[in-house]
């Protein structure tokens, strides 16, 4: 999925929201279906340094339509940061 992010940058942390887009495949025992996906939402950063930083919460709405309908889930998720070029 792709698509616009606005953030907030601060000197400790960077706080952003976006709306992402694409497409999603389920495969079961009888059907295949390629369809429609999508997340919004956002999430906090922690700057550790220039280049690196550490996500803290990732909340997203996430949902996929399908033939069988449409899914709607929610995902929590986090990590590390890594930045590449000048700000």
């Amino acid at each position: 999925m792709g698509g616009p992010q606005l953030s907030l940058r601060k000197e400790k942390y960077t706080f952003f929201v976006h709306g992402l887009f694409g497409g999603a495949h389920a495969k079961g025992l009888v059907t295949t279906d390629t369809n429609l996906a999508w997340a919004l939402g956002g999430g906090v950063d922690w700057n550790v340094h220039r280049v690196v930083a550490i996500r803290l919460p990732q909340v997203d709405y996430f949902g996929t339509r399908f033939v069988d309908g449409t899914q709607n889930d929610l995902r929590l998720s986090g990590g590390l940061v890594f930045r590449f070029g000048r700000k």
